[in-house]
């Protein structure tokens, strides 16, 4: 199996190390949680039962595909050609939507830097609707025509597909605003762009990747947002570099993903109410508005947050206890189950030959499950849904009309 992991398993282990382990471990020995919450022993012990039992059901999952998956001859829908000019179609219009979307979100969210002034933009409003969507579209966007421009079946193609990238940049950086980016995400593009180039079956690039990762994630993100405020000067970027102390670092809010779990697992034990599904149900249907639905679900970070009493409610939520309060005890491991399974899948897809077309179909989903796997392992699901499920979306239709069979008849 260690030939099949690819980024999408990389992914998911960077988030359990440099995300979960790591900061645990580190926040555990200073007696310092993110939000200055004040964990009990015993519901960390609980916490950390219910990350083994979900790791573990996950490793079991990855591992069972070989097993359960039976594989299939693939079947060729169109010519190449088609198929290519097909998804350079797509990838216009989903540009297109993509700039409407960020066009309603508005310049003052598209570029703010995240948390900046105590700016909220996770507060499930209008405006941080249409930007996530429009970053999740414009990043599927740009990984189709990257590809084309890379594998498309003739030299015509690739060269406008090539063109489309390099027209398509700047508007893929203005959406994608760094600065205003979460760490996690602008990491995930790094790796969903890079597919096309980088092949994350080799050990080495593993290593590599896992290595220089980490050291951008802790040192130059925390520093790259200064970029936007228009008045650091290089000198001020320089000290900021340089006095970045790691493990000081893991003890400030982006790394609650501990803090969150442990925080779940006190809210059930202390009689809070499980969402029988309704997390996940909510997910789901990101793309209704609240005024449409006025029950729809809040973000379990936020939920467990406000009634613990901690003075800031937008937090994360891992999908270990998105889980737990969804289903209760079997939860984590039926859903880390059902999750290590298909990423296992896609993964195996990958590394099995196919039709050009149907490998490019392939590509574009592993590409999305590598940029968002890690936003979606934090959660809170309610609170990112748009940000990853805009992109999921839009490859279902996709691969919907991309298989679709007109048959014309003649009649005597």
């Amino acid at each position: 199996m260690s030939t099949t992991r690819g980024a999408v398993d990389f992914m998911f282990s960077f988030f359990f190390f440099l995300f979960l382990a790591v900061p645990s471990y580190l926040q555990i020995n200073a007696g310092v949680f993110p939000w200055g919450a004040q964990l009990i022993v015993r519901d960390q012990i609980d916490a950390y039962g219910v990350i083994a039992a979900a790791h573990a059901s996950y490793l079991i999952g990855r591992s069972s595909v070989e097993h359960f998956a039976k594989p299939r001859l693939p079947k060729t829908i169109r010519t190449d050609l088609a198929a290519s000019r097909f998804f350079s179609g797509w990838a216009f219009g989903f540009s297109f939507v993509a700039v409407i979307f960020a066009a309603l979100a508005g310049p003052r969210l598209l570029f703010s830097v995240r948390f900046a002034d105590g700016q909220d933009f996770t507060d499930g409003g209008f405006s941080t609707q249409f930007l996530m969507m429009a970053r999740s579209l414009s990043l599927l966007s740009y990984v189709i025509m990257i590809y084309l421009a890379r594998m498309a079946p003739s030299r015509r193609e690739r060269r406008r597909n090539l063109y489309a990238v390099l027209l398509l940049t700047p508007t893929f950086l203005v959406i994608n605003y760094p600065p205003g980016l979460p760490r996690f995400l602008l990491f995930g593009n790094f790796i969903a762009v890079s597919l096309a180039f980088v092949n994350f079956r080799k050990p080495l690039v593993k290593a590599g990747m896992a290595f220089g990762g980490g050291i951008v994630l802790l040192t130059i993100f925390p520093v790259i947002k200064l970029f936007a405020t228009g008045t650091a000067s290089l000198s001020d970027i320089l000290s900021a570099a340089s006095q970045v102390n790691i493990s000081s670092y893991f003890l400030l809010p982006d790394f609650d993903a501990y803090m969150q779990i442990v925080s779940t697992v006190t809210y059930l034990e202390n009689g809070g109410d499980f969402r029988y599904g309704n997390n996940f149900l909510g997910a789901l249907l990101f793309f209704v508005p609240r005024s449409i639905w006025p029950g729809k679900p809040e973000p379990s970070g936020q939920i467990v947050a406000d009634y613990l009493g901690y003075w800031y409610v937008n937090v994360s939520n891992p999908l270990p206890t998105e889980a737990l309060l969804a289903f209760g005890v079997i939860g984590p491991v039926l859903f880390l189950f059902w999750l290590g399974y298909v990423l296992a899948r896609i993964d195996l897809l990958m590394v099995r030959k196919a039709p050009f077309q149907i490998y490019a179909m392939n590509f574009f989903v592993y590409a999305l499950w590598s940029a968002f796997i890690v936003i979606i392992l934090r959660g809170a699901l309610n609170a990112v849904a748009p940000m990853f499920g805009t992109g999921f979306l839009a490859y279902f239709v996709m691969n919907m009309f991309f298989k679709k069979r007109v048959v014309w008849r003649k009649f005597r």
